[in-house]
């Protein structure tokens, strides 16, 4: 749980289990219109690399099978887009997406083969935290480019052991600061409780 409390204006953050409070299709989206095309560029010297693959090990099945789905088309759709958008120059964009079903260790299997695939150019997981922080070690020894998904502050911690996890989603804590202020600014609240699967 998370539990916050607002005292003559200081806040006190205590976190435990978190859970991403934006939007994440639109996150993604955003994402994906800044990386691809900017990724696109790292092959302007007419390298022979003729393919992008992108891979993906989203929550498909199992109890975060929504955000996984919702994932999954989000960078379908971001992918047609590009690909439509002219800036890959006659190479291709393939989308290789595979389910994890929020399971760890299938997570950890399926991220070590895409580390280990030359074909490969990032690989992007979703909003299991264990997933991609039982990975880290093997993303930043085969320095593979992962954008995490996930909203553990774990992901991205610490790091000197992430230097190859990109995390977009915001930290509890970070939310619960901008909540918290927000409410603070009435007088009339002096104490805020939450608890946060």
């Amino acid at each position: 749980p998370v539990a916050m409390n607002v005292e003559e204006g200081r806040v006190r953050t205590r976190t435990g289990a978190e859970r991403w409070l934006r939007n994440p299709p639109a996150v993604l989206l955003a994402l994906m219109v800044l990386v691809l095309p900017a990724g696109c560029g790292w092959f302007e010297d007419d390298t022979p690399k003729s393919e992008i693959v992108i891979a993906g090990s989203l929550e498909l099945s199992g109890p975060a099978k929504d955000l996984g789905v919702t994932f999954k088309r989000a960078l379908e759709l971001k992918a047609e887009q590009i690909r439509a958008s002219g800036v890959l120059r006659g190479r291709t964009l393939r989308l290789q997406v595979v389910d994890n079903k929020t399971d760890p260790k299938l997570a950890l299997e399926q991220i070590t083969q895409f580390t280990r695939d030359p074909a490969v150019t990032a690989i992007v997981t979703g909003a299991c935290s264990e997933c991609v922080i039982g990975a880290a070690d093997v993303i930043d020894s085969q320095r593979v480019p992962t954008i995490s998904l996930a909203p553990s502050s774990q992901v991205s911690n610490p790091p000197d052991r992430r230097r190859f996890i990109f995390k977009i989603g915001p930290n509890i804590s970070d939310n619960s600061q901008v909540l918290i202020s927000e409410l603070a600014r009435s007088n009339d609240v002096r104490s805020v409780g939450m608890v946060v699967p």
